[in-house]
């Protein structure tokens, strides 16, 4: 063995092809899903969200707008009857999770009382040339929401469920209503058994870059969508589970905020705000079927 030759390989009716290479783990990990490229961020199954569905034909008038100089883009405009604010995601079973939900109905009540936040739309932005949202106004409707949140996020981790912690020096919710997202087609064009490193090892196509030229010479006036109360927190399942009959995500479970239900009063863009008498906060509803339409 110690005189043995080594040779480069060769294959049948070929010349040699040179020494074997070792991939490296970097090499393999080029070969994964982008899900197996971040093995190190946590996969989370569920998310709490805002609905706003008076903001739909404002979203589509808006969305058509941005689209306007390139049809392309359409295939990147998240569905308008999905319109809601991401309050976090954060990974559970579905018990748990309706459980974590109707935990915090007395906090809910304590804090929001009879009134439910207001909160106004108004202005775009974007993260980086992926995303484009609609701003959500630094007032006091924001600030109400965004101290129930966190209360919300404290009563989830005291229940040892795990959620996405903000990153350094992002520690401010930046609250949107997301319009376009190039990872619609980046994931729309992958095969389905690409989702989370299962099947086909091929990565994703990223999606298309949305250039900034297509938002921001929108006039600032074509850019409110009004106002829309937070009327209910809405318990929804992350991944391809399909989509509720009215367009929404399917819905697990719903907490009502100030005694609101979906459709409560919104105020049209530009006009100003008045302030409904809404009863008290009401309790969690949960269920396996998502809720039925909106009239």
């Amino acid at each position: 063995a110690g005189d043995r030759v080594l040779r480069p390989m060769t294959r049948p009716g070929k010349a040699a092809v040179g020494w074997p290479k070792a991939r490296s783990p970097a090499r393999l990990i080029s070969h994964t899903s982008s899900y197996q490229q971040r093995d190190h961020v946590p996969r989370f199954s569920h998310f709490l969200a805002v609905r706003l569905p008076q903001a739909v034909p404002h979203v589509q008038r808006l969305q058509r707008l941005i689209v306007a100089e390139s049809s392309e883009l359409e295939r990147c405009c998240v569905p308008p009857e999905k319109s809601h604010l991401t309050l976090f995601p954060f990974d559970a079973d579905e018990q748990q999770a309706a459980e974590a939900l109707a935990a915090c109905a007395p906090i809910a009540a304590a804090m929001v009382g009879t009134l439910a936040p207001r909160l106004r739309v108004s202005g775009l932005g974007s993260f980086s040339t992926r995303v484009v949202y609609a701003h959500v106004a630094a007032d006091e409707g924001l600030a109400r929401l965004a101290a129930l949140r966190l209360a919300m996020m404290d009563e989830f981790r005291q229940r040892g469920i795990q959620l996405e912690e903000p990153r350094p020096g992002q520690e401010t919710w930046s609250a949107h209503l997301t319009l376009l997202k190039g990872s619609r087609v980046q994931w729309a064009a992958a095969p389905r058994g690409n989702v989370r490193g299962r099947g086909s090892m091929k990565p994703p196509t990223p999606g298309p870059v949305i250039p900034h030229a297509c938002w921001t010479s929108i006039p600032a006036e074509h850019t409110d969508l009004g106002e829309h109360l937070a009327a209910s927190i809405e318990l929804c399942p992350l991944g391809r589970r399909g989509t509720a009959a009215d367009g929404f995500y399917p819905v697990l479970g719903s907490l009502p905020l100030g005694g609101g239900t979906a459709g409560q009063p919104f105020l049209e863009p530009g006009c100003s705000p008045s302030s409904p008498a809404l009863s008290h906060a009401g309790t969690v509803h949960t269920s396996s079927l998502p809720p039925p339409p909106l009239p």
